[in-house]
């Protein structure tokens, strides 16, 4: 990482201490089964529909080798099926490209020994390590703050600071800071824990 602006930020607002980063990022994306295709909620129910699909499109293609009637049932069901199935697989799609993305974030995360947050008047420092990313305020395009994180949005990279990787009067420090730097603050419209 590299900085993206070599003049230093001056005056510092607060320092914070990010601790248990990588726990603190599985428990805010892995919650509400969410960390699984079977329980999380927009796979879970296309698979549901899908079984019980195929179980009567093979029990009406049975009563369809005695009947003249009932092919019509097959052909729906088995039309059916096919578009909860291919709706089932492109969830799965966005799901796995979702997963894989925040296991590599994880997996950088549990890298670092050290992470610290210099929030300072005109931007902040991030520190990992021995790397420190030096960002501006003016430089986001928007935030989301919620209870459980901040998530800072730009061109380049975006931010997630949990809540629960800091103590509580240092994320409403935070929350405060954010909310009087960057002018389009969402109430957590876009949140980077849904796939």
């Amino acid at each position: 990482m590299t900085p993206r602006d070599e003049s230093p930020i001056s005056d510092t607002l607060i320092c914070i201490e990010l601790t248990n980063g990588a726990q603190s990022i599985k428990e805010l994306y892995f919650n509400e089964g969410k960390g699984s295709l079977f329980t999380y909620r927009k796979t879970r129910i296309p698979l549901q529909w899908t079984v019980v699909f195929i179980v009567i499109s093979v029990l009406v293609y049975f009563l369809s080798l005695s009947s003249d009637q009932v092919p019509y049932v097959f052909i729906f069901t088995s039309a059916s099926l096919i578009g909860l199935l291919i709706r089932f697989l492109l969830n799965a799609g966005k799901y796995f490209k979702w997963k894989r993305a925040v296991n590599e974030m994880i997996k950088t995360t549990e890298g670092f020994k050290k992470v610290s947050l210099n929030v300072k008047s005109s931007g902040f420092e991030a520190v990992y390590d021995d790397q420190v990313v030096i960002e501006k305020w003016a430089n986001f395009k928007r935030a989301t703050i919620s209870p459980t994180h901040i998530y800072l949005i730009q061109k380049e990279a975006d931010y997630l600071f949990p809540a629960s990787s800091m103590q509580e009067s240092e994320y409403e420090a935070l929350s405060q800071i954010v909310r009087s730097k960057i002018a389009n603050e969402e109430a957590d419209n876009e949140n980077p824990t849904h796939p």
